[in-house]
């Protein structure tokens, strides 16, 4: 880009450098023709300067899209992140609720083993039944 806009600049100061050594008069064949020369010189070298430009400000775009992506992609990421963390503390939650209540119902079934039991009123024997044997 450099070397185009530089040569472009020498196309001019040629063309420029022509014209006064000419005195500002018509000028002649082998000028003329010097002159249409430098004039296509400046022509090529505007032509790769704007096509080195534009090359520069597509690879520019370029990389701004990649970095645009690249934050989406790190978005998305930690956004399954999040998700997975939060269903997996879900998760426990839920294990640790039922790990209480299967160990309230252990309490509870031991509490009920620990108590006295009422125990059954003794069978005394009937008088009656026992004489008439």
């Amino acid at each position: 880009m450099a070397s185009h806009s530089w040569l472009r600049n020498r196309a001019v100061r040629l063309q420029n450098q022509l014209i006064l050594n000419c005195g500002g008069f018509e000028l002649g064949p082998e000028q003329r023709k010097n002159f249409e020369l430098f004039s296509r010189y400046h022509s090529m070298h505007g032509r790769g300067f704007s096509k080195a430009l534009s090359e520069i400000m597509r690879l520019r775009n370029f990389q701004s899209k990649q970095a645009k992506d690249a934050a989406i992609v790190e978005r998305r990421t930690l956004d399954i992140q999040i998700r997975f963390e939060s269903q997996k503390r879900a998760a426990e939650l839920h294990a640790a609720k039922l790990e209480t209540a299967r160990l309230k119902q252990e309490a509870i079934k031991q509490r009920n083993n620990r108590s006295p039991k009422p125990q059954p009123a003794a069978e005394t024997p009937d008088f009656a039944q026992t004489q008439t044997s």
